[in-house]
């Protein structure tokens, strides 16, 4: 017979449900051999409870796909349907249960917590179950922090999505989104005769536009304008205009001619406050230091030619740190030589 869901939506959906399942057999058999001692059977499951973290991440597009199914495919929804009318799963919709492996991490927790409140600090037991309840804990945290992280990754890739034309090496599916906000840019972006003849143009004028700061690169958007007749991509949201890489930025700084304004390299910028002027420089320093200092500790196991190079033609912020670098490197001597070199070369 025909399957009632396909093989990529039935991973979706059921991800890795039978580890879980064998993870909770395991500690049912280590619980009712160690039945005066369960602290040292969750203790002893810890390592394998790292899988939940995995199921709750992909909870999410679990249920989206499930809710498609039941909405588009008749044959799954009857199946639902018959699951709910059958006395063995209680009368429950599968929905119900795929959101238990979510619920289960948190429901250990409790459960020892309640053990703890009637164990008697003396009983031999106690130091177990309080050390099980504490790993548990901190199992629960990392998974609320890998949820948040994986989160703002996805909210990261679906704006990237979402900006037309966006250049591909301006594209990374791994990075997260930090800061965004509305204000007046000093550039303009023209459409030309074609699509692939757009392009920028310097303007005295400032536009209504979005910036948005990731970890490792700064893109100014504004409100998506299909050109006439052309089909219409309901995902997309906004039209590239500008794109800086953090490492490469050479300055930022307020701007004398205008209270409100700031510049980002040859970038103009115009927000509605001072607060919000002094929290986006602000912003963008830190993120381009942090950005310039990962950099920096790359570089220290690249070869000594890449790193004099980076140290004679790297923006301000990146040299600083490369400073750090090269006065741990065994070569340092020629690394300062060279970058001299190469500086002279490029500059004159």
């Amino acid at each position: 017979p025909k399957p009632i869901l396909s093989r990529e939506d039935f991973i979706k959906i059921f991800n890795n449900i039978d580890h879980l399942l064998s993870v909770s057999d395991i500690l049912i058999e280590k619980l009712e051999s160690n039945n005066d001692d369960p602290g040292k059977a969750f203790i002893n499951m810890i390592q394998y409870f790292t899988g939940y973290g995995d199921y709750v991440i992909k909870y999410d597009e679990a249920y989206f796909t499930l809710q498609k199914n039941l909405s588009t495919n008749s044959a799954f929804n009857a199946f639902d349907l018959r699951c709910q009318n059958n006395p063995k799963s209680g009368y429950q919709p599968l929905s119900s249960f795929l959101i238990m492996p979510v619920q289960r991490m948190p429901r250990y927790q409790l459960l020892l917590n309640e053990i703890l409140k009637h164990t008697p600090e003396a009983h031999p037991s106690y130091q177990n179950l309080e050390a099980a309840r504490n790993l548990i804990i901190s199992c629960c945290s990392n998974i609320n922090k890998q949820k948040k992280a994986a989160d703002e990754i996805s909210t990261a890739q679906a704006l990237q999505n979402s900006i037309d034309e966006i250049p591909t090496h301006f594209i990374n599916p791994q990075r997260r989104l930090l800061h965004r906000g509305s204000l007046q840019w000093k550039g303009k972006y023209e459409q030309g005769l074609h699509r692939l003849l757009q392009k920028f143009t310097a303007s005295t004028e400032y536009y209504e536009s979005e910036l948005l700061l990731f970890e490792d690169v700064l893109i100014v958007v504004s409100p998506y304008q299909p050109p006439p007749d052309t089909e219409v991509d309901q995902n997309i949201k906004f039209q590239f205009n500008r794109g800086l890489f953090l490492h490469d930025i050479r300055e930022i700084k307020e701007m004398e001619e205008d209270n409100l304004g700031f510049r980002v390299d040859r970038e103009d910028f115009k927000v509605n406050s001072q607060d919000e002027k002094d929290c986006w420089i602000k912003t963008i320093t830190e993120v381009a230091k942090l950005q310039a200092r990962e950099l920096a500790a790359n570089y220290g196991s690249y070869s000594y030619e890449n790193l004099s190079k980076q140290l004679a033609t790297g923006s301000e912020l990146l040299r600083e740190e490369l400073l750090k670098t090269a006065k741990k490197h065994p070569h340092v001597n020629k690394i300062f030589d060279m970058a001299q070199g190469y500086k002279q070369f490029f500059y004159g």
